[in-house]
């Protein structure tokens, strides 16, 4: 064994140790990590504080060994990945129908290959605040959290040192998480090549202000340098305000694109109402599988969005890293081109 290997082993911080230096007995100081309801939080509170400034870390090996024995004897055969969900019901993006039901649909298959299941954690909903929540997710040995869309940009506060984390696209503002999101700008200019190869345009794009920034202005940095490396194929682009349907329709009829890439229903809504012959032909930069939307334009692949940001969790807890992370990494996925 080298001697790098055996100042590491010699280095290791052991349970029994912070034990000794809490005051506390082994597995009580076992309890306060896992942040067990048996333990008073303001305990639970400086035993992790205690842990972390004496540089222990749990082994990520033996945390998955007794999470998984932990569920057997609750009659569950899969350690669990929580989800941590802060959206109000009438405003719930995880559980909605239509594009959100993919995100979650891989986010599920891919756990359940790798050994997990997928739990549901209600933040702000039924009387589970920060503190109940906490103590729910040591009471069942959640390690690994994947935090939900929010309805909103916006925050979130939890004791993140003890946690796993991932997050999907760019909602959670802070802290800022490792997450999986789609890759707007490859996907604005993948769709706006096809179109070109295939001799569709002029090609405009139209989106709400809202939208826009919401993804940072993504696919409206792709279209103008296409627009600048392709002039004569580009009919412009139009940010509008929401609810100023007769704005789309007007600027519509000045700038008569052939083909149009967009996204939001309202920019539909507004096409449909020029007369046939202007209409130009619709390509949705968010494919969903309705038969009343366009079915060209760019397929976002968000089930394997879903399964990358469990991988992300799962690659974290084996590597037994916790908590926000000082550089946060991002996934992007490419779309698939639907033409």
């Amino acid at each position: 064994m080298s001697n790098k290997r055996q100042e590491v082993l010699i280095a290791r911080v052991t349970m029994r140790e912070v034990a000794r230096a809490a005051g506390l007995s082994q597995p009580a100081v076992s309890m306060a990590l896992r942040r067990h309801p048996r333990i008073a939080p303001a305990t639970c509170d400086r035993v992790i504080a205690l842990a972390w400034k004496l540089g222990y870390r749990p082994h990520p090996m033996v945390s998955a060994l007794m999470a998984q024995l932990h569920g057997r004897r609750r009659g569950d055969q899969s350690p669990v990945l929580g989800v941590v969900n802060a959206s109000p019901r009438r405003r719930d993006l995880w559980n909605a129908p239509g594009l959100f039901r993919e995100f979650r649909r891989g986010a599920e298959e891919r756990a359940a290959e790798l050994g997990f299941i997928l739990e549901e954690f209600r933040l702000g909903q039924d009387g589970m605040d920060r503190r109940q929540l906490e103590r729910v997710l040591a009471a069942r040995g959640v390690a690994g959290l994947l935090i939900a869309p929010l309805p909103e940009t916006g925050w979130l506060d939890l004791s993140w040192p003890h946690y796993a984390l991932a997050t999907l696209g760019d909602s959670l503002q802070e802290p800022r998480l490792h997450r999986a999101a789609v890759h707007q700008y490859a996907n604005a200019w993948k769709l706006l090549e096809g179109l070109r190869e295939r001799g569709a345009g002029p090609v405009a794009l139209v989106q709400s202000h809202l939208m826009s920034g919401r993804i940072q202005h993504a696919w409206l940095g792709a279209y103008a340098a296409w627009a600048q490396v392709h002039p004569d194929l580009a009919a412009g682009s139009l940010l509008f305000e929401s609810g100023d349907c007769a704005a789309i329709v007007h600027w519509l009829r000045g700038a008569a694109p052939r083909a149009l890439v967009l996204h939001e229903e309202e920019g539909m809504a507004a096409v449909r109402k020029l007369p046939a012959r202007q209409r130009p032909r619709l390509y949705d930069l968010g494919v969903v599988r309705r038969s009343d939307l366009p079915q060209k334009g760019i397929d976002p692949q968000r089930a394997v969005i879903g399964a990358a940001m469990v991988d992300q969790v799962v690659a974290q807890l084996n590597r037994n890293e916790r908590g926000v992370p000082a550089v946060p990494k991002v996934v992007l996925i490419e779309g698939r081109l639907v033409l």
